[in-house]
């Protein structure tokens, strides 16, 4: 059993051990945004977690997925809208770079390190790599801040805050085409949670289905997202989650947006968002990009010369 409070400037752990049933505190410093450690060492996230402004964007990357990262935080300048982002870097390289960038607050993983290649989609690889993205959401959602999680091969046309206010817990979107196969899927690569209870139980309920023992092998989690949403609904005696589905022609999946050949600036209405998913492989997500103009790194001389290969 473990219970955790959490200070301004402090975290202070409280372990419980199940057998022995004794207490064993650890104190934590935690940095201000922008402060290192004293040891040197980068800073993870629940050495900020406590001082980062809400709400936060979150995204988890790794080194091959620098340059997509980049278009991804490109695209929210070119807005001029400067949210709090907060990137968890799963090896040095991705960090290095990533760190450099002005208004970005860039942490290591504080969880084993990962793999730093392009997986392939439900591989044990990408399951330990994306897995890893629930304890970053908790961990700022039990600091009290609202999180806003997406993957970084999405690129901003709007603000997307405007679309999640309101009474709701969680936003999600939908990740597969209307009607496919009948099931309704949302999309575990961009989530809004707002810091409630309920949103807090949903996050708790997909933790624990992917570190039970009964999961099956190259069973990805994003399947566990939907079943704890599920499990939210259905809360007895408490208060059930508020989900709010974000419209289709404003949140646009890759095959929504990619699959019509209408320039961006013909589309009727225009998207907030556009999520480069639903193709195999970083080198076609970047042929997509450049052929609707939304490949942004190659106008920027700041951005990381970085050779682009799916390795």
């Amino acid at each position: 059993m473990r219970r955790e409070r959490f200070q301004h400037r402090q975290q202070t752990y409280i372990r419980v051990s199940p057998k022995s049933n004794q207490t064993r505190v650890q104190k934590q410093t935690t940095l201000h945004v922008g402060e290192q450690k004293p040891n040197g060492k980068p800073p993870t996230i629940a050495d900020v977690a406590a001082s980062v402004k809400s709400p936060v964007v979150l995204a988890a990357i790794n080194k091959a997925f620098i340059q997509i990262t980049e278009n991804f935080l490109l695209s929210i300048r070119r807005l001029g809208l400067f949210p709090t982002i907060l990137i968890v870097c799963e090896d040095r390289e991705s960090y290095d770079v990533l760190s450099k960038w002005e208004n970005v607050t860039t942490v290591m993983t504080h969880l084993q390190l990962s793999v730093s290649g392009a997986e392939d989609w439900r591989s044990k690889a990408y399951n330990q790599l994306v897995d890893k993205r629930v304890p970053y959401i908790l961990e700022l959602l039990h600091n009290d801040k609202d999180v806003f999680f997406m993957d970084t091969d999405i690129v901003w046309l709007a603000d997307p805050f405007q679309c999640v206010s309101g009474d709701i817990d969680i936003a999600v979107i939908h990740d597969y085409p209307q009607n496919y196969d009948k099931k309704v899927i949302y999309c575990a690569g961009y989530v809004y949670f707002r810091n409630t209870p309920t949103s807090k139980f949903v996050v708790h309920h997909w933790q624990k289905q992917l570190i039970s023992p009964k999961r099956k092998e190259g069973s990805e989690q994003q399947g566990k997202l939907n079943k704890a949403i599920k499990k939210g609904y259905g809360r007895r005696g408490k208060m059930k989650l508020k989900l709010k589905v974000l419209p289709r022609n404003l949140f646009q999946a890759g095959f929504e947006f990619f699959n019509s050949s209408a320039p961006l600036e013909e589309r009727n209405p225009r998207p907030v968002m556009i999520h480069n998913n639903w193709v195999v492989g970083l080198a076609p997500k970047l042929v997509r990009y450049k052929k609707y103009g939304l490949w942004y790194v190659d106008e920027d001389k700041n951005v990381t010369n970085y050779n682009y290969s799916d390795g």
